[in-house]
């Protein structure tokens, strides 16, 4: 399936003849060379909303890769928690790095079959922009001299996990892709966390203030842990973590890749869903949970709330199966 709208497309297919394949994928130029035996097949979906462009593919033969990433655009390539590793640009390279693309730049690499990548493409201004929320003049400032950053931690599988999720939303739903929600969540949530675990990744970043927001960080989350039925706002939190709202928005990113402000509306969400899911149908008004979590607009929190659950607050209170 594709389409052709100029804001927005997706392609969701599979493949059994290579030039077929390299003639439908948008912005990569691609030229494989097929090594071992057997029929190809590749499975992909795409998903382009305005300058961001999200992949997914796989490949089952072992493939000399070459060709060029999309112009224009910046490209980070993520292996999948299920793929095999990958030679690229002479280096092995496992699930634990993210390699890098210039826009335009050479692909060059080696994939053996049961090979899963996820490739995220965004246009510079824009990671310019989230490399200033963290400090550094630019985004070229935070990969000079690399093409290759090997990631610490759970960082990179928090935002192997977010990419999964978006795709998978999309393709179920791709009526929905032209929406403020999935355009935010592309452009802006999981650019965040990508550029927040590529700084997390590289210790010349980490200066001291990264310790005062860890302090301010811990003690936010003690404070939401004791104060769990009263709806917070960010301001009490800069005051009991005595920092700015730009240092917590810092140190929410760089943990999380969110701004605090979509953390507590998660975590308040979360709450309204817990209290549904204990509740008795027959008794309980579902206006009355979320007004008690601070909801008051009935409709943007409905909105809200489908688009973290997938689906309504009233059917968390009827399911059969309830917690």
């Amino acid at each position: 399936m594709q389409r052709k709208d100029p804001k927005s497309f997706i392609l969701n297919d599979r493949f059994v003849d290579f030039e077929e394949f390299a003639e439908t994928i948008r912005a990569w130029d691609l030229d494989f060379i097929q090594l071992d035996r057997g029929n190809f097949e590749t499975e992909i979906i795409q998903v382009g909303v305005g300058d961001v462009l999200l992949t997914q593919a796989s490949f089952n033969r072992f493939i000399d890769q070459k060709g060029s990433a999309p112009p224009g655009l910046w490209t980070f390539a993520i292996l999948t928690d299920k793929s095999s590793d990958i030679i690229w640009r002479g280096r092995q390279v496992g699930k634990k790095s993210v390699m890098i693309y210039s826009p335009g730049s050479e692909t060059d690499a080696q994939s053996r079959p049961g090979f899963h990548v996820y490739t995220l493409s965004y246009p510079e201004s824009l990671l310019d922009e989230l490399a200033q929320m963290f400090g550094i003049p630019n985004f070229r400032k935070l990969i000079e001299s690399t093409d290759l950053i090997t990631t610490k931690g759970s960082k990179l599988s928090k935002c192997r996990e977010r990419t999964k999720h978006l795709l998978s939303a999309i393709k179920e739903q791709p009526k929905k892709l032209n929406s403020k929600a999935m355009l935010d969540e592309m452009s802006s949530s999981l650019s965040q966390q990508l550029i927040s675990t590529l700084i997390f990744s590289r210790p010349e970043y980490r200066k001291p203030s990264y310790r005062r927001r860890d302090r301010a960080l811990r003690r936010a989350k003690a404070y939401l842990r004791e104060h769990t039925q009263e709806p917070i706002t960010v301001r009490d939190l800069c005051r009991v973590t005595e920092v700015s709202e730009r240092t917590l928005r810092y140190a929410f990113l760089e943990q999380f890749g969110v701004s605090p402000k979509s953390y507590l509306l998660a975590m308040r969400l979360n709450r309204v869903r817990r209290q549904l899911s204990h509740a008795d149908p027959s008794s309980t008004k579902i206006v009355d949970v979320p007004n008690h979590w601070g909801f008051w607009h009935m409709g943007q929190f409905a909105a809200d709330y489908r688009k973290l659950f997938g689906n309504l607050p009233s059917e968390t209170l009827n399911r059969p199966n309830r917690l």
